[in-house]
């Protein structure tokens, strides 16, 4: 009894004294105290100021304007109280203004033509000579974002007779601004009487020298493929596919007729490959309805005919 009574005194002397180990661990791991606010400084009189003036209540109007209040003394019972205010503005120093500068000629405006716009930026009608305007593409002093357009795309569907019994059908398509744009080409080629056929095709992308009003000339990079179509049994298939660089020509000679040609140097593995078309058309509002040429070279293989097909212009 007493040794446990010994014990308990020395336990609450050394909790008196400060804690033992398990104190010191909360207390490492107790968040600090937090800092006592700042003592609020007495405000600083501004220099040059009227005295007796409470300049703990300042008030500043909207126009900038600060009024310090002067407290009237106690006059007594029965006196007359006036209180007087003392207004002080300060006036912030005027700002050097730089002379006026003479403008360049080359910086002079003309107020009666459309704000300039960058060269490199055109419009799109939505469809060739839309409203009455030359061409398909829209200048850029001339258009207006709210009118027009600047990503449009084309899809054509057209048909061939290649001679000697071997007829072609194409689908195309084409997307993009009238500076940079997607064009695909697809023709499958088949010979009833050797009942065989043949997809042949190629994937460009296009940039726009040229894309002015009448006339829009592109030259591209891109891949060239084929597919074998031929009916099963009759041989193996084979399939290829290469490099292709090509330029294309867009011409709009007045309405409603549009004049196009294309020429393509590429390679189907290592066979090189030449292709050129040229077509003319006569176009209302979507649609355009054109006939044309269209030669495809594979090595000594020639492959080109007539052509009949319609275009519509999204």
């Amino acid at each position: 009894m007493v040794g446990t009574m010994a014990l308990a005194g020395a336990l609450a002397s050394e909790a008196r004294a400060g804690g033992g180990r398990l104190e010191e661990t909360r207390s490492s791991v107790r968040p600090p105290s937090p800092a006592p606010p700042p003592t609020a400084r007495p405000p600083v009189r501004p220099p040059n100021e009227v005295s007796n003036i409470d300049y703990s209540r300042v008030t500043t109007s909207p126009s900038g304007t600060r009024i310090y209040t002067r407290p009237a003394p106690d006059l007594g019972s029965g006196a007359t109280r006036v209180t007087t205010y003392t207004v002080v503005r300060r006036r912030p120093a005027p700002q050097a203004v730089p002379p006026p500068q003479a403008m360049r000629s080359s910086e002079r405006l003309d107020l009666e033509a459309p704000p300039p716009r960058p060269a490199f930026q055109r419009f799109v009608g939505r469809f060739p000579y839309e409203s009455r305007r030359s061409g398909w593409v829209i200048d850029p002093w001339e258009g207006n974002p709210k009118e027009h357009r600047t990503v449009s795309g084309r899809i054509a569907a057209e048909g061939s007779y290649q001679y000697r019994g071997l007829w072609r059908t194409g689908v195309s398509a084409r997307v993009g601004s009238p500076r940079v744009d997607v064009d695909t080409q697809l023709s499958f080629y088949i010979e009833p009487a050797e009942r065989d056929g043949m997809y042949l095709g190629e994937t460009m992308l296009n940039f726009a020298p040229v894309a002015l009003p009448g006339i829009v000339w592109r030259v591209g990079v891109g891949t060239r493929y084929m597919a074998d179509a031929r009916l099963p049994g009759s041989g193996p298939r084979e399939f290829a596919a290469g490099w292709n660089v090509g330029t294309s020509l867009d011409v709009f000679p007045g309405n409603p007729f549009v004049i196009s040609a294309r020429v393509d140097r590429g390679t189907l593995y290592r066979t090189p490959v030449w292709r050129a078309r040229a077509t003319i058309g006569v176009v209302r509002r979507h649609i355009e309805l054109f006939v044309g040429y269209d030669h495809t070279q594979v090595e000594r293989v020639s492959l080109g005919g007539p052509l009949l097909g319609l275009r519509a212009w999204l």
